[in-house]
């Protein structure tokens, strides 16, 4: 998606001084990784995903992923990057305390491989849309991984005591849990060798979804739900009427576009948590 848009902004600019220089970096990426599949088909390795195949929407789940590292090593410095992820409302993960919930475990079957927490900056879908934002990484430091290899990511780790990852409470096809390989010391927002990938979880209500009557005459209930809508307007409307950030706490999503809008986590206590 990303290199069509990225090939639009090139075929469409009045001339070359008016193009981003993020673009043209991310095209060089693009034509070199396309060129390294042509040429090396197995350079590249495999993600695999362990997770049932139907997951109850709002239950606890570990799901674990594994990236088999291909024919061309990821060197000490390179980097798994755990993009930004679409799954709205379903509880924070984290990587700080194992025994918490939604605690995100890195391992690899070469047991000389160490892993140190960063951020990288990213841009796009899975970053930032205007400008690049910090996402989770892992850097690889003590060995090399050569073709064999292998590097697993356990979403919702319960091995310290933690409940796993709860995933969103709503019924839906697939939810995505990117994951990237930054293969060498140097990558970043640049890096040549990046390879992504979507994990896709199902994630289905159970049952997922009845068709009932409403009841009662038709004409009746239409009017009785624009007479509901009507009041609603007229209620905030009226100037002295507040928009409150949670109005139902005891219905209230785990997440909230306009819950975060009004800083309710900055003016109470136990808000934070890592990014």
């Amino acid at each position: 998606m990303n290199l069509s848009l990225f090939a639009r902004s090139v075929l469409t600019a009045e001339s070359p001084r008016t193009l981003n220089p993020l673009v043209l970096g991310s095209i060089d990426r693009y034509i070199n990784e396309l060129g390294l599949r042509d040429d090396h088909p197995d350079a590249i390795g495999q993600l695999h995903i362990n997770a049932p195949e139907h997951i109850p929407a709002q239950s606890w789940q570990t799901i674990e992923v594994t990236y088999s590292v291909g024919s061309v090593p990821m060197v000490e410095g390179g980097r798994i990057m755990l993009a930004r992820q679409f799954m709205s409302d379903g509880a924070q993960l984290q990587r700080k305390n194992p025994s918490a919930d939604g605690y995100v475990l890195i391992r690899s079957s070469n047991q000389s491989a160490r892993w140190k927490q960063e951020t990288v900056p990213w841009y796009g879908a899975h970053g930032g849309f205007r400008a690049p934002i910090p996402v989770w990484s892992y850097r690889l430091e003590g060995t090399t991984l050569k073709e064999g290899d292998s590097i697993t990511l356990t979403y919702g780790d319960t091995s310290g005591g933690g409940r796993g990852m709860q995933v969103q409470t709503f019924s839906n096809d697939a939810a995505p849990l990117l994951t990237a390989v930054l293969r060498y010391a140097d990558a970043g927002v640049t890096e040549r060798g990046m390879k992504e990938k979507e994990a896709a979880i199902r994630t289905r209500a159970e049952p997922a979804g009845e068709v009932r009557s409403a009841g009662g005459d038709a004409t009746e209930l239409a009017a009785e739900a624009r007479a509901g809508l009507e009041e609603l307007i007229a209620r905030f409307d009226d100037p002295e009427t507040p928009y409150e950030a949670r109005p139902r706490p005891g219905a209230a999503p785990r997440y909230s576009a306009y819950e975060h809008l009004a800083r309710i986590k900055e003016w109470t206590a136990g808000g934070g948590g890592e990014e």
